[in-house]
């Protein structure tokens, strides 16, 4: 697939790069090995090849939930047809929702979208700021817990820094019986950005 586009746009256009044929099934364990040099090599039968993953009779169930799930994932996102807050999360069990309009006072509610778990969840707040949308703060800062997820799982932030964009990322937290606790680890990247303009 290729695109071109004029990113980002008045429309706010979300835009989807994936690999060619998502919808193929995945390999479920195994490793990945060099094809044998031969004069027979080639770019359209491939230089690497799969080996010792689980026989497909035995995953089908797991390969079609899976690439199925990603795929309607990525297609609901696009289509901004289904509210942030009914798609899973992308990189684990919470995410920050995008937050509309892209321009906000200094004072707003920023929500959270929470996998279910049998334990007690909480959902923690980080953001971190810049001034120009170029350079940001090298370190995320924490802000704010929420620990009651009976009216949804949000935040009222009130901007700590000046006038200029904000990135944020959750970070869910679950205790289970005997103090037992699963943490969330740290997404690659900001769930949501917005521009706050101090009045």
């Amino acid at each position: 697939m290729m695109t071109a586009e004029i990113y980002p746009n008045s429309n706010q256009a979300r835009i989807i790069l994936c690999s060619g044929h998502p919808e193929f099934k995945v390999r479920w364990g195994g490793h990945i090995e060099d094809v044998e040099d031969d004069d027979e090599n080639n770019l359209y039968e491939g230089f690497y090849r799969w080996v010792d993953f689980i026989p497909e009779e035995e995953t089908v169930e797991d390969e079609r939930t899976y690439n199925y799930g990603v795929m309607r994932r990525v297609i609901a996102w696009a289509s901004k047809k289904v509210p942030d807050n009914d798609l899973p999360p992308i990189y684990g069990p919470s995410q920050v929702s995008d937050i509309y309009p892209y321009n906000q006072p200094s004072e707003i509610i920023i929500n959270g979208n929470v996998e279910e778990t049998d334990g007690i969840a909480s959902l923690d707040l980080y953001y971190r700021y810049s001034n120009n949308n170029t350079t940001w703060n090298p370190d995320w800062t924490y802000y704010d817990t929420d620990v009651d997820s009976s009216n949804g799982w949000s935040w009222n932030f009130i901007a700590p820094e000046e006038s200029g964009y904000y990135e944020f990322y959750s970070i869910r937290r679950v205790r289970y019986a005997h103090d037992e606790w699963l943490n969330e680890t740290a997404p690659p990247g900001a769930d949501a950005i917005c521009f706050i303009k101090i009045s």
